[in-house]
């Protein structure tokens, strides 16, 4: 993945390539072992490519749904709750995969008050 990433081919590391591994345990040893005693690399090669083939596949449409959902949750907050909106609040929602105060106070730089009115806001309009 470093190597992805440091030819311009991945902004970031994004690739989750252990389920792959997990998924598919018995083959993955099964390569392993075929790696190491018989010096078959070849098919060892082609189980991880098709590992990085199949987890990238699932990277984009996974990234693509999220670029999807931000941009729903911008418009619906837009419409629904102008007051609060600001691009560093959608930010900070989607920064992490669970949501606390201290992110929003932190990162829209808010009062604590502020921070828990906007979670509020956001759960009764059924952002959560």
């Amino acid at each position: 993945m470093l190597y992805l990433v440091q030819h311009g081919l991945l902004d970031l590391p994004v690739l989750y390539l252990s389920r792959y591994i997990v998924r598919n345990k018995p083959a993955y040893l099964s390569h392993f072992r075929a790696d190491q005693l018989d010096d078959n690399w070849e098919a060892w090669l082609k189980f991880m490519l098709r590992g990085v083939e199949l987890t990238s596949t699932e990277t984009i449409i996974t990234i693509h749904r999220l670029r999807d959902l931000m941009a729903d949750y911008m418009e619906r907050i837009k419409a629904e709750l102008p007051k609060i909106y600001s691009l560093d609040l959608l930010n900070t929602l989607f920064k992490h995969p669970y949501i606390k105060i201290e992110f929003v106070t932190r990162d829209v730089v808010v009062q604590r008050e502020a921070a828990v009115r906007y979670l509020d806001a956001l759960t009764t309009e059924g952002f959560f």
